[in-house]
């Protein structure tokens, strides 16, 4: 089984929405601790879990697997596949002036909806080899939620360490 996880909740500003940079707020962290006690409970064997080279993925990560006993995997090819497209649709939302989307799946869909779809293609591509590598063995990736939710099939966003299944 796959299980995608939004990472926890980081802090920081809207300049660094889409970078590396966001750490977990101390309510992050322990929403990640939370979480992770929770999904060792519905876990049947020991999971391996991934996670892209972003910070607060990476520290969702490691605060999951540091209950589950493991090590993260961490693999650059769960991030962006264009991360600059992204950060230039936020600079030009900061630039605009306009308030910060309630939902920035829904934002994206609305105003890059070849971006989405190129980066849902590219993050299932990964799913899919790292299923492959791993096809018996219980998998988590943490990411971020633009990514997971168009994977997933979802219409909203996820709540942070909110898991979905891969449909």
């Amino acid at each position: 089984m796959i299980r995608l996880m939004r990472h926890a909740k980081a802090g920081g500003t809207a300049l660094d929405f889409w970078g590396a940079l966001l750490r977990l707020t101390p309510e992050g962290e322990n929403h990640a601790r939370t979480a992770a006690k929770q999904l060792a409970m519905q876990l049947k064997g020991m999971p391996v879990v991934f996670t892209s080279n972003m910070t607060r993925h990476i520290q969702t990560a490691e605060i999951i697997c540091e209950v589950l006993k493991t090590k993260p995997i961490i693999d650059w090819r769960l991030g962006p596949l264009d991360p600059e497209a992204w950060d230039e649709m936020m600079m030009k939302l900061v630039r605009s002036g306009k308030k910060f989307p309630d939902s920035w799946l829904k934002y994206t869909k609305e105003h890059e909806p070849a971006l989405v779809e190129r980066e849902k293609k590219h993050f299932l591509s990964q799913i899919k080899r790292i299923e492959h590598e791993n096809h018996d063995r219980e998998i988590v990736v943490i990411s971020s939620s633009g990514l997971i939710e168009p994977v997933a099939g979802l219409d909203h966003e996820l709540d942070y360490c909110e898991a979905a299944g891969l449909q």
